[in-house]
């Protein structure tokens, strides 16, 4: 859904296994051998009593989320695995016309999705194989609420007429057994009320095949454009992807809107309504993200049930909608964004005429914006009340799981003493009066008094209330969460204009033998720089981008984005004093990972936000504050403890990193003090003793010392002195020779070094050629370089993202380019 770039796709995959035409040698080769055929005819079997008791087993043993989310990390499969015919079976199942095996095997179906993250099991033909069926299951069962739509209508008029019909009799005299004879009919189920149930099952099963396929489309699988080309083929008929879901959107807004006016349903009722309604907009903002063969069948798509208009218009018409779930209405939002993002690379009008320009003044500005600044809304009182009640009710659970733990250690015990029934009740009866002793001698009680213990009269369990107690804290946590994340996510799309982001330019640095950086490549790249002109990646030169940018600061959006960061740095700061349930940490840091997004396009793109001096330097020195007060404790350049995780230490340094890049007035009021801090960020070295070796970690102290080190980079551009000079080259060649410096910061570091020594005019004082020779920097270039090379293989080997791999092969190839350079050879 983000402007997140999607990985490059590896060479040489098997198209055919991508669109779903799987031999049985690739199924050998993808999946281990699997259960055994007697599971599989189970599941086929025609007697639908026995595929649901199979179904209901599966759902709660091999495809149970906690076992799937542990055989990844095991590796380990039991009963054989999830094999390809095993989920043919299940997806065969799907179709099945009796609702609760089709919910049973839909359910599983979304788990397996949801769930199991292991890319060697969920592969290409597994999208390809599961995405047309989920997509006919959901237009088959738009086809049977449709359908007993009108059979409800009918059935609803008719009791009412037959109640209105009972009143005049039951006003008339009515001897007793005919009116209990009308009780006993009065406790059955009526006809609508049976209608109503079996419409609500199909929405159930809808809700569960959204999710599957809403799983598809973000995951890896769907960044496959094979997979999403046959989306958009036939499927059921005239039906595909978008006329799908669009009818999915429609039906549940008024199935939603009669809920409160014709008919009621219950909570849970409502709750797969609203899931129905999120998912179906949410699949297809995923679709949508950078896709313009998909945006342009959109803007040519009509609904052509129950009301002729067009797509966009209802889309819009959604939004406004606000007895509609929020987070449906901020995917609807995020939709008309990314359409109006990608129309410059369309070039076209949809079928209605519907102006480019006009969608961009109406929709985004009196429409899209309004509705993101009503979410963009976090209260530090309220989220603090929210992860209170989340800790306190987690403690609660895990004191009840400790007691019960511990009474069946206390049985266990009193079993393998074989103590007689009348020795237990003599030393419990001397326990009690020893306790209730000592508790009168104490507070003055009667022994007979229960301490005000009252007794728990719910039907669950001590555990059980506690962990529904829990649960019901975390669901209120997350359900304020989850709209300030899109909100501030599409605000990021907003905020980034538009243009294209294909990436057709970027070439590859190997030969075919995959022998990298030779004099042969070198000239390849020297000759494609010279013939592709480069482009800004933040080019907004366009006249309805710059337009919309102004009206979007004059709304205050980016002030408001502002403030929500510098809130969730003060509330995460808080949290360091506090037992805070992890889950709550990190939806604070992914807030402020998204915010940090959000303020860097906004600093790339609104040049007028922020731009005096006084301005900028005011957000710098808070900035400043907000990191030192992040990291608590150093040792010998060395990070010992943080405040906060490395996640948000990176999203600060990343705001800090933006303002020095698009604010330069900004460096005029740059003095020793905040040189000093970006120094000693740039020198720190990654923490061993005080947080766990995760890859999350790693990752997230190399971006913040990434971002120092480019911070750094800038610092250095202005007029300084060799004195100053010597200091900065220090820093940087100590953290280029660390062994734990990976090839992000390797790579900037290199950058840096030869935007300061690359000056061509050795008179230059700014050339600082002293330093360079003191300092024997070019000799750790040349060790460098060959470190360097290794480290980018690693990384390669771990699958690291084609555009990163690529910027590292380029600074390799211009640090080899520098030091023929420095020795003359050029």
């Amino acid at each position: 859904m983000g402007k997140q770039s999607r990985k490059k796709q590896q060479k040489n995959k098997n198209k055919n296994a991508a669109l779903g035409k799987i031999t049985s040698e690739n199924a050998a080769k993808k999946v281990p051998s699997g259960p055994s055929s007697a599971l599989i005819s189970r599941i086929r079997h025609g007697d639908a009593r026995l595929r649901h008791g199979s179904l209901a087993a599966l759902s709660s043993t091999l495809f149970d989320p906690e076992s799937l989310s542990s055989s990844c990390k095991k590796k380990e499969k039991k009963n054989g695995g999830i094999t390809l015919e095993l989920l043919q079976a299940l997806a065969e199942r799907i179709m099945d016309n009796d609702m609760p095996c089709a919910m049973c095997a839909a359910g599983c179906i979304s788990n397996y999705v949801l769930f199991s993250n292991d890319e060697e099991e969920i592969g290409e033909s597994t999208g390809g194989l599961l995405s047309p069926i989920l997509l006919g299951k959901i237009e088959k069962s738009c086809g049977i609420i449709l359908k007993l739509g009108v059979d409800l209508t009918n059935a609803t008029t008719k009791m009412h007429s037959n109640e209105a019909a009972s009143s005049e009799r039951d006003d008339e005299k009515m001897n007793d057994k005919k009116s209990k004879k009308q009780k006993e009919e009065h406790k059955k189920k009526s006809p609508a009320e049976k209608i109503l149930a079996s419409m609500m099952e199909h929405w159930y099963v809808i809700s569960l095949c959204l999710h599957a396929l809403c799983g598809l489309i973000e995951g890896s699988v769907a960044t496959n454009q094979d997979i999403l080309a046959s989306l958009l083929s036939e499927v059921m008929g005239n039906e595909n992807l978008l006329t799908i879901l669009l009818k999915v959107m429609f039906m549940g807004a008024e199935m939603l809107t009669k809920t409160s006016t014709t008919f009621s349903i219950s909570e849970e009722g409502q709750k797969t309504l609203s899931d129905t309604l999120i998912y179906s907009s949410r699949t297809l903002h995923a679709a949508l993200d950078e896709n313009k063969v998909l945006i342009s069948s959109l803007l040519e798509t009509k609904l052509g049930f129950d009301a002729d208009i067009n797509a966009m218009q209802f889309i819009l018409t959604y939004m406004e909608n606000s007895t509609l779930p929020s987070m449906a209405r901020l995917h609807c939002a995020g939709i008309i964004v990314t359409v109006r993002n990608m129309l410059p690379n369309i070039g076209k009008k949809d079928s209605s005429g519907f102006v480019i320009v006009e969608m961009d003044n109406t929709a985004i500005l009196s429409k899209v914006v309004p509705l993101l600044h009503q979410y963009l809304d976090y209260r530090p009182d309220i989220a603090a009340a929210l992860w209170n009640r989340v800790s306190e009710t987690n403690e609660k659970m895990k004191a009840e799981v400790e007691d019960e733990k511990m009474e069946k250690e206390i049985v266990n015990k009193v079993e393998k003493r074989k103590e007689s029934a009348r020795s237990i009740c003599r030393r419990q009866k001397a326990m009690k009066d020893a306790a209730a002793k000592a508790t009168s001698d104490s507070t003055g009680e009667d022994k007979n008094t229960p301490n005000g213990k009252t007794q728990n009269t719910s039907s669950l369990s001590p555990q059980e209330d506690k962990l529904e107690q829990y649960e019901k804290a975390l669901d209120s946590w997350s359900n304020a969460c989850l709209p300030l994340k899109l909100a501030i996510e599409i605000t990021t799309n907003l905020c980034a204009g538009s243009g294209s982001n294909q990436s057709d330019g970027l070439h590859s640095y190997e030969d075919d033998e995959g022998e990298m950086w030779d004099d042969v490549m070198e000239a390849k790249l020297m000759s494609s720089s010279q013939s592709t002109p480069e482009k800004s990646d933040n080019d907004v030169s366009n006249s309805w981008d710059v337009r919309l940018l102004s009206n979007v600061q004059t709304s205050g959006i980016p002030d408001r984005i502002l403030s929500l960061f510098g809130a969730v740095i003060l509330s995460a700061i808080k949290c360091r004093n506090e037992t805070i349930v992890k889950i709550v940490i990190d939806d604070l840091m992914e807030i402020l990972s998204k915010s940090s997004s959000c303020l860097c396009n906004i600093l790339s793109s609104v040049t007028t936000w922020k731009c005096t001096e006084e301005d900028a330097s005011a957000v710098w020195k808070e900035l400043c504050s907000a990191i030192q007060n992040a990291i608590q404790t150093k040792e010998l350049d060395k990070l010992v403890t943080t405040v906060i995780p490395f996640v948000g230490i990176t999203a600060i340094t990343g705001v800090m990193l933006a303002f020095a890049r698009h604010r330069p007035l900004l460096l005029n009021t740059i003095g020793e003090q905040e040189l000093t801090l970006v120094l000693d960020l740039v020198k720190s070295e990654k923490p061993t003793t005080s947080i766990k070796e995760e890859n999350d970690d790693v990752e997230a102290f190399e971006e913040f010392q990434h971002n120092a080190v480019a911070t750094l980079g800038i610092f250095s551009t202005q007029p300084h002195s060799d004195e100053v000079n010597a200091t900065i080259c220090d820093a940087l060649l100590k953290t280029l020779c660390l062994h734990s410096t990976g090839a992000a910061v390797m790579s900037e570091i290199l950058n840096v070094l030869m935007d300061i020594y690359g000056a061509y005019d050795d008179d230059d004082p700014n050339s600082h050629c002293e330093v360079f020779g003191q300092k024997n920097v070019l000799n750790y270039f040349q060790k460098s370089i060959s470190v360097l090379k290794k480290k980018i293989l690693e990384e390669e080997i771990r699958n690291k993202g084609f555009d990163e791999l690529e910027m590292w092969k380029e600074t390799v190839l211009n640090a080899k380019r520098f030091v023929k350079y420095k020795k003359g050879q050029l």
